[in-house]
């Protein structure tokens, strides 16, 4: 449930901020399920489901895709606000 719950964040591309209190919802409102019951998910998790596991398993099923496919690539780099530079690549 809670790969599922962050996955749903990183798919609808919410913040991770309410995590937490949407775990605490599914609780009160699945009083009887063991599942909702044993629910831990907070920011921190969320986020390190979504880069550890998630991001890892479709980083895995695109590089087979693109191993039988043609396909080209594009790159763009920058620097945001903050001074961190940031990679963008596309695929088609």
């Amino acid at each position: 449930m809670e790969v599922q719950l962050s996955a749903f964040f990183a798919e609808h591309n919410v913040t991770y901020l309410p995590a937490g209190h949407l775990v605490n919802v599914i609780k009160k409102g699945a009083k009887d399920s063991k599942i909702a019951k044993d629910i831990t998910l907070g920011r921190k998790k969320c986020s390190a489901i979504v880069r550890n596991v998630i991001a890892k398993t479709e980083t895995e099923e695109l590089v087979t895709i693109l191993k039988k496919t043609s396909f080209s690539v594009m790159i763009d780099e920058s620097t945001d606000v903050a001074n961190k530079k940031i990679v963008c690549i596309l695929t088609r």
